[in-house]
């Protein structure tokens, strides 16, 4: 028990010591990464790196660091890869339309926020146009072009935001960490020294019985 918390307060020391080698430097590793990506793909465009998206060059990395590229609703939307659309949910619907918009097919004036003839028109010509199935319906292949899209047009700056969102939350977390590890720290030291005076009583209860042992042994002889 003594190594163990012995061990345990060494652990607790080293986090704090390399608190931002375990968690700043693997984001700024991920931002090097997506900025040596940018800078090969505008020296030479016919690169390979020109053929791969900002988000390819850094996806695993992003996933690893548990950054997400989307906003809670999009997480919503993507992950439900519901097989219709809520026509009664506003936000849902604008979204879609918004997204035929920036592709050309609905005119700014339709993005209403409400589901008619045009829009499923729209959403048909979209699928056409992309080797969908052409049902005029927002399932579940709508939905991962939708996605696809969106990852596709991500820019260098944008990721490099959501990395710099992620720096602030480890920066507004460290105090806090910091404390709560000085505590443990504190804690374990307290239990340490329990466990020292708790042996050395014992050692010396050994030590006692042992000179008893003996005394009663050369009292026996004599």
């Amino acid at each position: 028990n003594i190594l163990a918390t012995q061990g345990n307060i060494a652990d607790l020391k080293n986090e704090i010591a390399n608190y931002d080698q375990m968690h700043l430097a693997p984001l700024e590793a991920i931002q090097k990464q997506l900025n040596d990506h940018a800078s090969a793909s505008n020296t030479d465009a016919t690169a390979s790196t020109s053929q791969t998206t900002p988000y390819q060059a850094v996806e695993k990395e992003l996933a690893a660091a548990n950054i997400s590229v989307f906003t809670p609703e999009q997480q919503v939307f993507y992950a439900e890869r519901k097989d219709t659309l809520n026509q009664k949910d506003v936000a849902e619907v604008t979204r879609v339309q918004e997204f035929l918009q920036d592709k050309g097919y609905l005119k700014p004036e339709e993005v209403t926020g409400h589901w008619n003839e045009p829009h499923k028109a729209a959403v048909k010509a979209f699928q056409e146009a992309n080797n969908l199935t052409p049902d005029r319906v927002v399932g579940k292949d709508f939905r991962a072009a939708m996605q696809a899209d969106y990852l596709k047009n991500l820019t260098t700056a944008d990721l490099n935001q959501r990395i710099e969102d992620q720096k602030n939350a480890v920066l507004a977390d460290k105090d806090p960490t910091i404390a709560g590890l000085n505590e443990s720290i504190s804690n374990s030291q307290t239990l340490l020294g329990q466990l020292q005076n708790e042996q050395q009583h014992l050692l010396t209860a050994e030590l006692e019985l042992q000179r008893n042992e003996k005394a009663g042994i050369t009292e026996k002889i004599t």
